[in-house]
């Protein structure tokens, strides 16, 4: 089941979870205009959120995730 914080994510980004997936694994590289719509809904830099390493983007995962769960906890208290 997908938390509250996600679904708002997949509703303002309009993207499926299977691409929020995709990006967490490092399987899809988002295009700039989602890349800076993520970044917008996350309150933060897109480069505080996908760095630019060995000539392609990489989505620090863990960043990502960590912050989804601060923003669940956030949103639920």
């Amino acid at each position: 089941m997908l938390d509250c914080t996600r679904l708002l994510l997949l509703q303002e980004t309009r993207i499926t979870r299977q691409t929020v997936i995709a990006i967490e694994n490092h399987h899809y590289n988002p295009s700039l205009e989602l890349a800076l719509k993520i970044s917008e809904f996350l309150n933060n830099n897109v480069e505080n959120i996908f760095i630019l390493a060995n000539c392609s983007f990489v989505n620090p995962a863990s960043f990502l995730k960590n912050l989804i769960l601060f923003l669940t906890i956030f949103i639920n208290s």
